[in-house]
């Protein structure tokens, strides 16, 4: 079959029976990317679209659908009682952001540019589904790129209706060893409403299947603590979709064979560090400004450093309230500590008696 294809590639009736065995085979990956490509070469080609009957496979694929003969028209809704228990036939609508942490203090600088990010990602350009717009948060760590990845993807979430997808890659090897991108691909897939038994045991295949159910969806993925251009490209949808990518590295290879837009973020400034601070304190941080600049000097102006600074000295302050007040602690009255308990003087040891003229203790051996 795939020889005949490859002789009459514009043939859709070929293409239609091709889809159908790799889609009998439990092969349902590699039937989608055969409509991909047969789409692909018919636009290219003719200037048309894949007809009646090769579409309505490739929708019947993707609901997971028993396929028995060719068929010109869509199906008549059933009755909601008769209707078999089948794989819904649209996608399920995910919202996996996690929650912008509290607090979220100056990034002026940051926000401006922000203003271009949102554009590049939610934009019309984005929308017509050209190219796949990709934004990078880099900075080394503790630097704020997930929280400030995240306040720019709630501020998107209205521009993709279909849907938020997060991924944690685990790059730094904290919680284990890095995702790779078939496993990251296993979740994506999960979240799209695919389950084991239809899930491709390879990459290529994992691939294939998630692009195909994200093509012409305006989903917004979220890939954070990347480690390699290697293990984000292949979780970057096709079409209209956008990508957030969070990363200690710099991940060049995404700028320039991608055309990611690269955004590398630094500390605080100092006046900003002590906005953080104030905030986080509230009125547990009783303490004057100077000791306020001071601590936003040692944690280096890195948000996550004065968030774990202030909780930590206010811990502190409440496991020892004197000490970090100042004040000596009271002794209870009437007690005696035994640090402060009087104690008696050693006996003094004396000397033993000498004879007068004699430098020989006393009773010193007779001369010779």
């Amino acid at each position: 079959m795939s020889a005949a294809v490859a002789e009459e590639p514009l043939h859709e009736k070929l293409r239609w029976l091709l889809m159908l065995a790799l889609y009998r085979c439990d092969r349902q990956a590699h039937a989608l990317a055969v409509y991909t490509e047969t789409r692909r070469l018919l636009n290219r080609e003719l200037g048309i679209e894949p007809g009646t009957e090769l579409s309505n496979l490739h929708q019947d694929i993707l609901a997971g659908r028993a396929v028995t003969a060719c068929r010109e028209q869509p199906p008549t809704q059933a009755p909601a009682a008769d209707l078999p228990e089948a794989a819904p036939p649209h996608l399920p609508r995910p919202a996996q952001l996690p929650p912008v942490a509290r607090g979220f203090v100056g990034r002026k600088a940051e926000l401006d540019e922000l203003d271009e990010l949102e554009r590049l990602l939610g934009g019309d350009e984005a929308r017509a589904g050209a190219d796949t717009a990709v934004a990078v948060v880099g900075g080394p760590a503790g630097m704020g790129k997930t929280a400030l990845a995240l306040r720019l993807a709630h501020r998107l979430a209205d521009s993709f209706p279909d849907g938020q997808l997060f991924v944690d890659l685990r790059g730094t090897g904290v919680q284990g060893e890095p995702l790779t991108a078939s496993d990251a691909l296993a979740q994506l897939l999960c979240s799209l409403g695919i389950d084991d038994a239809r899930l491709p045991r390879d990459l290529v295949g994992r691939v294939n299947l998630y692009r195909s159910l994200l093509h012409g969806q305006r989903m917004l993925v979220v890939l954070d603590d990347a480690f390699t251009a290697e293990q984000v490209r292949p979780l970057i949808p096709r079409g209209a979709s956008s990508v957030i990518v969070t990363s200690r590295q710099r991940l060049t290879g995404l700028a320039i064979r991608d055309g990611a837009h690269q955004f590398r973020l630094g500390p605080l400034s100092e006046a900003e560090s002590v906005e953080l601070l104030t905030f986080l304190g509230e009125n547990r941080l009783r303490v004057d400004r100077t000791m306020i600049v001071r601590l936003a000097r040692i944690c280096e102006r890195l948000p996550l450093a004065l968030r774990s600074a202030v909780e930590r000295f206010i811990e502190a302050r409440d496991a020892y309230p004197a000490a970090a007040r100042g004040a000596t602690p009271k002794r209870p009255t009437g007690t005696r500590t035994r640090a402060c308990a009087p104690r008696s003087r050693p006996p003094t040891r004396r000397s033993p008696p000498r004879r007068p003229g004699c430098s020989t203790p006393w009773p010193c051996s007779p001369r010779a």
